[in-house]
């Protein structure tokens, strides 16, 4: 038993010489293949982040050109406009003179002599029942206020014509007055609307229907009998003319008793 060895120190070799081997393997084989995938996984990650850097720089200058492509489109389109626009404003204002001429070649043929009522706005008569208007002007903006019917007849140049009826006996529901308006105000509050000289409607008038009476309190209201049934009233200096009798007169219109025998 001299020569035998003990458990103890048998066991202690063998497992240095276990641990050895151990580490024989791990410094030789495993923490080699492990770094090198590790290495490699690396390089993965590097050239993965290397590709998206590269590919948002590439991005980048895109956006860049886009950015100034529409700068430089902006850019054209303030120059075009810039160039285009005397263009348009001397379109524009050779249209306002083009309907102004088409206006006042309409103006000038609008009456004819001895007729009251103006061509395109005799539809309706002193004397016709109330209920043609709606006939008549069918689709137009028709208000009614009492005894008073208002179209607006959206047509050059009598903007707005009034209808006004009696409730008396020997006219009950027909039309005993129309105020023709070219409404002054509203074409200076819409440039589209054409402008109206505001000596036409005098002009006009007296050229066709010939010398007017005056009457009035204030003696400048026109008049004209163009024939027994009808009379025409023109106030200086407004943007309307009534065709109507001797049953309404129109406010500063009035007729004395010595002025209706001269009528007479």
């Amino acid at each position: 038993m001299a020569n035998a060895e003990h458990p103890l120190k048998v066991a202690a070799l063998a497992a240095v010489g276990t641990f050895g081997v151990l580490t024989a393997i791990v410094t030789q084989w495993v923490l080699p293949t492990v770094t090198a995938s590790l290495s490699h996984d690396i390089d993965v990650l590097k050239e993965s982040l290397a590709a998206e850097a590269q590919k948002n720089k590439e991005l980048q200058s895109e956006n860049a050109a886009l950015l100034t492509q529409v700068e430089d489109g902006k850019r054209a389109l303030e120059i075009e406009k810039s160039a285009l626009k005397p263009r348009y404003e001397a379109y524009s204002k050779e249209l306002v003179g083009l309907k102004e001429q088409i206006s006042a070649l309409r103006l000038s043929s609008l009456f004819t002599p001895e007729n009251p009522y103006p061509l395109g706005f005799d539809g309706i008569r002193i004397g016709d029942p109330i209920d043609k208007i709606y006939e008549a002007y069918r689709g137009k903006n028709i208000e009614k206020l009492n005894t008073l019917v208002s179209v607006d007849t959206g047509n050059e140049p009598f903007l707005r014509l009034i209808f006004q009826h009696s409730r008396t006996k020997e006219t009950a529901g027909k039309v005993v007055s129309i105020t023709f308006s070219y409404r002054k105000v509203k074409r200076l509050l819409n440039s589209e609307l054409p402008r109206i000289s505001d000596h036409w409607l005098e002009d006009s008038l007296v050229r066709n229907l010939g010398k007017p009476y005056v009457v009035g309190p204030e003696n400048d209201c026109l008049l004209w009998r163009p024939n027994r049934n009808e009379v025409v009233y023109y106030v200086k200096g407004t943007d309307d003319f009534d065709v109507s009798g001797f049953v309404v007169m129109p406010p500063g219109c009035d007729v004395s008793d010595e002025q209706m025998k001269q009528l007479k």
